[in-house]
């Protein structure tokens, strides 16, 4: 094959020498006689011949025969550029049909995504079936090399399929859409993209999380919005021992009802917790939509944030205090205690 290509590309530039050069006479004679523009246009049809005789061969050259049918250049040529072109088409095709399922439809963007990816996937394996038919391969012998290399590729594939089936499941099962937020491993994020092989969550902090498919199904997962979109959040509130207990409820509950964020559905819940160390401990319950937050565990925060700077104001204004931790130190001595005074000098 080196030996072929090295006489191929011999000839060509060879040619193109001589058709340049015959050129430039043409050009810087003006005197041309007809006996050797006849011997120049036999040259050129000679060369023609030569190159259209080359190409021909090289394009019938059979690589192998399987079962009768050979296999040539020109076939796995063909094959590639019908390969190239039809992952063009479909994926054109699949991503102006996810459009149509959104604006016509009325799907749901992670929906439409899902039935894009299928369809895609679904393409692509007609239409290799078709190239190799078109090539006159036989699937028998994907099963010959497959068992001949199962041992060298067997392991490092293993997790390839894994991944692909693990994302064909994902996708069909919706248990983790496009737009979820979700917690894996102590991080959390929203599901920005769910593949053939990974899924990509972006983080709160405003990283990417590429994860492999097979993961999510493995490992434990918390989905925030499965069943819907709202969030119970809690706020720890300590007063000092003597505070009025009911005035504390009701400037609590004040407190959370002036704020938009907080759902009026179910109602915040304020709990009288327990007799601190230091304090008269509360507990108070909001929930919050992640829809009206943008999905985004820092503003879920500054909801919260929100509401303990009014309960602080607040309670300024009604003389409650907040309790902070205090501690009574009692000396018992056998005798008084005592006390110097130094005047330094």
């Amino acid at each position: 094959m080196k030996r072929w290509k090295k006489l191929f590309i011999l000839r060509i530039i060879s040619s193109v020498c001589l058709y340049v050069t015959t050129f430039f006479i043409f050009l810087s004679s003006r005197s041309v006689s007809f006996a050797q523009a006849n011997s120049l246009n036999k040259q050129f049809k000679e060369r023609f011949y030569d190159i259209g005789t080359f190409i021909s061969q090289v394009w019938q050259f059979r690589i192998v025969s399987l079962e009768g049918h050979p296999i040539t250049v020109g076939k796995i040529v063909i094959a590639f550029l019908l390969l190239v072109i039809g992952l063009y088409i479909f994926k054109r095709l699949t991503v102006q049909m996810k459009k149509q399922l959104i604006e016509r439809f009325k799907f749901d963007e992670d929906a439409a995504v899902t039935c894009q990816q299928i369809l895609y996937y679904l393409l692509l394996v007609l239409l290799v079936l078709f190239v190799l038919n078109f090539a006159g391969i036989p699937l028998t012998f994907f099963t010959v090399i497959g068992g001949a290399a199962a041992i060298g590729v067997g392991f490092g594939s293993q997790t390839i399929f894994n991944n692909f089936l693990s994302g064909l499941i994902l996708m069909m099962d919706r248990h983790i859409k496009i737009g979820d937020v979700v917690e894996v491993e102590g991080v959390k994020g929203t599901v920005e993209w769910v593949g053939a092989r990974s899924t990509t969550i972006k983080t709160f902090d405003n990283l990417r999380l590429v994860l492999p498919n097979s993961s999510l199904l493995q490992n434990k997962v918390i989905n925030w919005s499965l069943a819907d979109d709202i969030l119970r959040r809690e706020i720890l509130v300590g007063v000092n021992y003597g505070s009025p207990v009911r005035e504390v409820e009701r400037l609590l509950i004040q407190a959370v009802n002036e704020h938009n964020l907080v759902e009026e559905s179910p109602q915040p819940i304020i709990l009288f917790e327990d007799f601190g160390d230091n304090a008269l401990i509360f507990t108070v319950f909001i929930w919050v939509r992640m829809s009206r937050t943008g999905k985004s565990h820092l503003y879920i925060r500054q909801v919260e944030s929100d509401i303990r700077f009014r309960i602080d104001e607040l309670f300024r204004q009604n003389d409650i205090v907040i309790a902070f931790p205090q501690r009574d130190l009692h000396i018992d001595t056998l005798k008084p205690l005592e006390v110097k005074i130094k005047q330094e000098r």
